[in-house]
Order: structure tokens, then sequence, then C-alpha cells
């Protein structure tokens, strides 16, 4: 039984945006008769504010919070839960105070606790449109995300503990192993034996790798890097 697995932010709507009308047309469409999981870092409710209820609805499941809790139609399955250790929670404040964003795109809120992860923000989740593309741009050009990440990793995965990228502003932290690989493991345990996932972090580093990476070590599928909403959609034309 083969299922096919969709992140949200950047593969089928833009970050933080929702579904395009004539995606969500398409999609439809296209998922009759396919097993359909979605896989995202991003909570529940913020997946019910951007894909619309006629395909949550069609889905057979939704991993959200990097696959830390499971909702099948309003069920929950199974939730996790994790606490940031203060002398962490230290250190990121120390970044926090040492950034060398540009100030007019710092906001406030640069911890959203999630079941089974924190997501941590440089620049702020409550940061508007224009700050968090400034931010993004910003950052695209210094990598500073990146460094941090590369740095988290290095001290902290010994502990236990490891972050990657997330979407355009934030880098997601949970315990090893407690990423969106969490995923396929459930599945394979539930039946499925093959899989396609789509994510537009799908390369080391990045919040998507997890569940590639699983899917290669075990020859159980394959996965599509994509840049866009639009180019997922061109994909899943091609192969039909």
């Amino acid at each position: 039984m083969k299922a096919y697995l969709f992140d949200i932010d950047g593969t089928l709507t833009f970050s933080r945006q929702k579904m395009d009308s004539n995606h969500t047309m398409h999609f439809l469409t296209w998922m009759s008769h396919k097993h359909v999981y979605l896989v995202t870092g991003s909570d529940i409710d913020k997946t019910r504010q951007q894909v619309p209820h006629s395909i949550l609805r069609k889905c057979d499941g939704i991993f959200s919070s990097m696959g830390n809790v499971l909702h099948i139609e309003d069920e929950i399955i199974y939730k996790n839960e994790f606490t940031l250790r203060d002398d962490i929670k230290n250190s990121l404040d120390d970044v926090l105070a040492t950034t060398s964003c540009p100030r007019d795109c710092i906001a406030t809120k640069h911890y959203e606790l999630r079941p089974g992860m924190i997501n941590f923000s440089i620049c702020g989740r409550d940061v508007t449109k224009k700050q968090r593309k400034k931010y993004n741009e910003w950052d695209n050009e210094n990598k500073e995300r990146a460094d941090i990440v590369e740095w988290f990793n290095n001290v902290y995965k010994k502990a236990g503990v490891e972050a990657c990228l997330g979407g355009e502003i934030s880098i997601d932290i949970q315990p090893i192993g407690k990423d969106k690989r969490q995923s396929v493991e459930y599945l394979i345990d539930n039946g499925y034996s093959e899989f396609t996932f789509f994510g537009d972090r799908a390369a080391p580093g990045g919040n998507d790798w997890g569940v590639c990476e699983y899917i290669l070590e075990h020859d159980i599928g394959s996965y599509y890097s994509v840049n866009n909403p639009n180019e997922t959609l061109a994909i899943l034309n091609s192969l039909d």
C-alpha cells in the first residue's frame, strides 16, 4: 500500500498563505483513489487556516508539529510532549541578544511551543508580511539560521536535541528522531510499504530532511524537493 506525503508551507501553499483556489481544485482531483497525508511543522490550527476543509476532509491523516501529533478526521491518534531545557533556552536568548538581523525586522514572539517541539524565530512569529519578507531575504544572503542550526547541533545533539531549518523565518527544535520521519514510521506500522514525499526543505539541515532520509535509508520510495506550490502541481500533473 502506497502513501503520498505533503509538506504544506512552500509545498502546497506559499508560506503562511491560504492554498490557491486553482491549486485546490486540481489537488482534489488528483487525490482521488490515493492515500494522502499532510506532514507539516506547523500546528493543526495553522494547517486548518491554510488548507481548505475540502482537502483536509479527503486526507487520510494530518501529521502536524513535525509529526509529533497525528489527527485522523477530528480525532487525535497520538500527541508527543517536549519541554525546552533552561540551559538551552538561555543559549537561544543569547543568540537573540547578539543577532545582526536588521532591527526593523524584529518583533516579539521568538518562541512558539508546539506539541513535541519548539519553533524558534530570530525575527519573531508575529512579524508583518513585509518584515517576514525582509528577514527572509536578509537571511538567504547572510545564512544566519543555517549557522544557528549548525551551532545548535554541534552543542546539543549529544544531549538528544536537534535543530533544523523551518519555513521562511524559523528553526524547529525537537528531540532527535522526533521529526517528520515519525510519519513514515507510524504508517509502516499501519500497513504502508511505499511512500512519495513532497517538501521544500528536503535537504540536509531542512525540516523535511528527516522523512526524506528515512525513505532513502530504508529504500521505501522517493521524494521531490520543490520550490513552491506551482512546482508541486506541475510534478503531480506529470505523474498522472
